[in-house]
């Protein structure tokens, strides 16, 4: 530390002369990377800034540096350890030179390994993925709020850390159904019976899980649609994994929504849902109402043919609660939550909560109701009756003919 405060520029020449050197000097303080001391000085070491700044960190690119980190932590699997890894990549996305260092994350084994790691590394790329999106990042400066606009270095990698996120995506889903490792008692709990703990490995895996499918799109397995509809109702209280929830139902409604089929139409969620709603006792109303709302936005705009559509238009539990649903939105819209707003205090009250207002393009739903096409005029048969006199002995009769009209107007069916 004395070095680095006092002759930076003689440790570096010494420690970051090559990739041997920064091994021999630099790998035995990587090893204690959990201790909060060492930590505060990796970072020092790592984020120095000298005359020598480029040549030094060319050699720790080298060295492969962020690699080094994220096996040392996994290997420690200490909270301190990944901490310093999150305040690496949070100061090197806002370095003008961070993106040198920050290559391994696209393009070696960084994400993989982190994932295999389990509890922990998860919750490094779900903070990885985070901070890659933007192009540029707000620094505050002064003391009067300002900020100074600067390039993302992480974004820059945005593609390659997508690809490597996805390569990835069956040992997340395999961290998703896992059991724990050493599973806990079950729990009591004021709200139900007791019930075993989440664990916050499986809790970042779903977040993980989440967060690929919103950036590179897919299905999930129908094992995972189970277990999770499964999960919503039994960890009813879990505001965390409903949220995650969320977030997949929704980007799978928008991109696959024939994949919910074994969620909705095999676990029964909207039927579970609805009865867990409109009955008493404890449970995440607002999340359930979230979801449903999502699914009757999303079938709005559907055409009559899709398997959504189909399916509700035939679920009585779901036509009888739509009413209501639509009926407690637009109450939540309120001003006031349910005390008395008067008219002139230019709060605006929205009663449409279908697809083109305002509540839906908050969801994430753009565009306006499905509106079936006008049917081609068709030509319709109409019978004449004629009159045919006979002769003789013959006794009249009549004899229909058809005539072909064309039906200026639509036909009723």
């Amino acid at each position: 530390a004395y070095y680095l405060e006092h002759l930076p520029e003689i440790f570096l020449g010494v420690a970051g002369k090559n990739a041997a050197s920064v091994r021999r000097y630099l790998g035995p303080i990587f090893e204690c990377l959990g201790e909060n001391a060492v930590g505060e000085l990796i970072l020092k070491l790592i984020l120095l800034q000298t005359p020598l700044t480029w040549k030094y960190r060319l050699t720790l690119s080298d060295t492969k540096v962020l690699l080094t980190l994220t096996q040392t932590a996994c290997r420690n699997k200490d909270e301190d350890s990944f901490r310093v890894i999150k305040d690496l990549i949070s100061k090197l996305r806002v370095d003008s030179g961070g993106e040198i260092l920050l290559n391994p994350l696209g393009y070696c084994e960084v994400v993989e390994t982190l994932v295999e790691c389990g509890s922990g590394g998860m919750d490094v790329v779900n903070y990885i993925m985070e901070m890659m999106e933007g192009d540029e990042v707000g620094i505050p400066q002064g003391q009067f709020g300002g900020e100074v606009r600067v390039d993302n270095q992480l974004s820059k990698l945005r593609p390659h850390i997508a690809n490597m996120v996805q390569a990835v995506k069956d040992k997340v889903i395999e961290q998703v159904l896992a059991e724990p490792a050493s599973p806990l008692p079950p729990v009591k709990h004021t709200s139900g019976p007791p019930i075993t703990p989440f664990t916050s490995s499986r809790l970042e895996a779903v977040e993980l899980l989440a967060r690929i499918v919103k950036l590179k799109g897919g299905e999930v397995k129908p094992e995972v649609w189970l277990q999770m509809g499964e999960w919503y109702f039994t960890y009813s209280e879990n505001d965390l994994f409903h949220l995650h929830f969320y977030n997949l139902l929704h980007t799978t409604l928008l991109s696959a929504p024939d994949s919910l089929k074994p969620l909705l139409k095999d676990g029964k969620f909207i039927t579970e849902a609805v009865k867990r709603y409109e009955a008493e006792g404890p449970f995440n109303r607002g999340s359930c109402l979230r979801c449903l709302n999502a699914v009757r936005l999303k079938i709005e705009g559907d055409p009559p043919s899709t398997f959504l559509r189909q399916y509700l238009s035939s679920h009585d539990q779901w036509k009888s609660f739509l009413p209501k649903l639509v009926a407690q939105t637009i109450s939540n819209l309120q001003p006031g939550n349910g005390i008395s707003v008067p008219g002139e205090s230019g709060f605006g009250v929205e009663e449409n909560v279908g697809l083109g207002s305002e509540f839906a393009r908050d969801m994430g739903f753009e565009g306006e109701a499905y509106v079936a096409e006008e049917g081609a005029k068709r030509k319709r048969k109409k019978k004449k009756k004629k009159k045919k006199k006979g002769g003789g002995n013959e006794s009249s009769g009549t004899e229909e003919s058809t005539e072909e009209s064309e039906d200026g107007g639509e036909d009723e069916e």
